[in-house]
């Protein structure tokens, strides 16, 4: 099992989220999903017969869920561990495309499963972020795969463009992705025409969905209503923290996840292998997260896949790590940390077994 590293990430995520696949009570944005997704399958219309200011993208993906059979929470959550174990293993694929040690790889995904699947309100409860994170680690791998390539470009923006039409802050990786794939011409007499052809791939794969939307509405006499609900009132959403909280909002995200953000605190200082891709990616991810002007802790989901890929960087074999860490790199006392990571996010599982949907963790 150990030695398929998606088998690795599949069985981890199941383990941590088990707790979570028999809730008492639901959260509104599962319920949401499930109820417009019922209505999408018979023959409503989204934004006429039922309304919400998300893209239609995470209704689709419940309906097609609904459709072949998987209506029960059960088995909805049980598809939703699944498809985080997905992005943690493209998070792998990505950082070994990279040139990083398979050590540091293993540690970047499972980083990532730990962060989204500790707090109820930090990915447990399944939310937008879980699902169009999995299509950003399939257009990071593609392009730190293949740099110079140009399907590569064109498929990572379709990638990009399906995941913002699950949530429009996508946009925001999509511009670091972008970033991204030019740090790969940052070396004297590079092929800066090539690089825009891959721009612009980029561009067009990432407008191919948007565009097939609003042309879709367009025919049915409803583009007033695709452009409201988009541009009118996403752009009417109020911003309410202040400096201050914006400021203690970004704190206690560090706090609850402090080990790791420690770790990429140590990468940064050490300018390790992905030191200035994941600095890109979370300024621009914090920027999103800004804008939204909402202190919902599922917002950080979306920097969390940046925040793992170069945390995992620690666990390399031949990392300057501080000598006083060493000994939690034998197998006994790594193994008995992890122990204690997994007992500890049970204890907090079964907090919420109840259906809390308070203030808890």
């Amino acid at each position: 099992m150990f030695k398929n590293p998606f088998l690795l990430f599949l069985g981890t995520a199941i383990l941590l989220r088990i707790f979570s696949f028999f809730p008492t009570v639901i959260n509104h944005d599962e319920s949401t999903y499930i109820v417009i997704a019922d209505g999408l399958l018979r023959g409503q219309t989204y934004w006429v017969d039922s309304i919400d200011i998300k893209p239609v993208g995470i209704f689709l993906i419940y309906a097609a869920l609904l459709k072949m059979g998987a209506g029960s929470i059960f088995m909805l959550r049980f598809f939703t561990a699944i498809w985080v174990a997905g992005t943690a293993y493209f998070l792998y694929r990505a950082k070994m495309a990279m040139g990083s040690d398979d050590r540091a790889a293993r540690a970047s995904g499972m980083m990532y499963l730990f962060m989204c699947s500790l707090f109820t309100f930090y990915g447990v409860s399944p939310n937008t972020e879980l699902y169009y994170a999995l299509f950003n680690a399939i257009a990071l791998w593609l392009i730190l795969a293949f740099p110079r390539g140009a399907l590569g470009a064109l498929v990572a923006g379709l990638c990009l463009g399906a995941g913002f039409m699950i949530k429009y802050t996508v946009a925001f990786d999509a511009l670091a992705l972008g970033l991204i794939l030019g740090l790969s011409y940052l070396s004297p007499g590079a092929n800066y025409g090539r690089l825009l052809g891959q721009w612009i791939l980029l561009v067009l794969g990432f407008l191919v969905l948007p565009l097939a939307t609003f042309f879709t509405y367009r025919v049915w006499g409803l583009e007033e209503a695709f452009l409201h609900y988009t541009f009118g009132v996403g752009g009417a959403y109020p911003a309410e923290l202040s400096l201050g909280n914006r400021a203690l909002f970004l704190l206690d995200f560090l706090l609850r996840f402090l080990p790791i953000a420690l770790c990429f605190g140590w990468g940064l200082v050490k300018k390790t292998k992905p030191w200035l891709i994941a600095s890109i990616w979370v300024v621009l991810v914090l920027l999103a997260i800004n804008v939204q002007g909402k202190p919902f802790g599922h917002y950080f989901i979306q920097m969390m896949l940046p925040f793992a890929l170069l945390a995992g960087e620690f666990f390399a074999r031949d990392a300057p790590r501080p000598v006083w860490v060493a000994f939690l790199f034998q197998f006994k006392y790594g193994a008995a940390a992890l122990a204690v990571l997994f007992l500890l996010n049970l204890f907090f599982a079964k907090k919420r077994l109840p259906g809390q949907t308070g203030s808890c963790p």
